[in-house]
């Protein structure tokens, strides 16, 4: 899913189930028991088709309506474009258009700012504006709570490189960092990282609660 657009459920739900206005809905599972990033008919899995296209903005907008195995129609939006200085804008959306459902989209896109194939992101200088973590149960689900990642290999509030924290965790970094700054739909910054061998910079900013 590199690079996909992830949905309808980012993440993983727990016993791939869920109940929402007192209905269960049963999910197919496709990581263990859970079900990970919307299962085998997820948004990263089907063909968006192109809305808009403007060369002169540099910009495309992809939309989709999905009939899934809820029963449960979603229009699905997403815009990008590359705006001025070098900035790539992507905006996703997503409407219920017969009852309600959970959506969670993200654009699960990877980096590494050295160039393809370069080798590893470990001596990359990271620092994220988010000082919680949603906890997570041995199977990788959220588990609805937060807790503080200072002086854990968590801990990206001052930049450090990646290969000083990642040593102190067994499988690496798979969570959701909660944003200092709260829920609104300002843009809010989220995390910078630098690459020291190519001079390039990354910065994030995002409107979402998480990343």
């Amino acid at each position: 899913m590199f690079g996909a657009v992830v949905g309808r459920v980012a993440n993983r739900i727990g016993g791939a189930q869920f109940t929402l206005n007192r209905t269960l809905y049963k999910l197919i599972a496709n990581d263990g028991n859970n079900t990970l990033h919307g299962d085998p008919k997820g948004f990263a899995h089907v063909v968006w088709k192109v809305k808009e296209h403007s060369q002169s903005s540099r910009s495309h907008v992809f939309f989709f309506t999905i009939l899934d195995l809820l029963v449960l129609h979603v229009l699905a939006t997403v815009r990008n474009a590359l705006i001025r200085n070098n900035q790539l804008s992507i905006t996703m959306k997503a409407k219920a258009l017969n009852k309600p459902t959970p959506v969670n989209l993200m654009q699960h896109a990877c980096w590494n700012l050295d160039g393809h194939n370069s080798g590893d992101i470990l001596s990359n200088v990271v620092q994220i504006f988010g000082s919680q973590i949603t906890l997570i149960s041995s199977d990788l689900v959220p588990t609805g709570k937060f807790g503080s990642e200072k002086g854990t290999p968590y801990d990206f509030l001052e930049p450090h490189s990646i290969k000083s924290k990642i040593n102190g965790l067994a499988n690496g970094y798979d969570m959701n960092y909660v944003l200092d700054g709260g829920v609104g739909h300002k843009l809010k910054r989220a995390a910078v990282l630098h690459d020291l061998k190519s001079g390039r910079v990354l910065e994030l900013s995002t409107s979402a609660p998480g990343m």
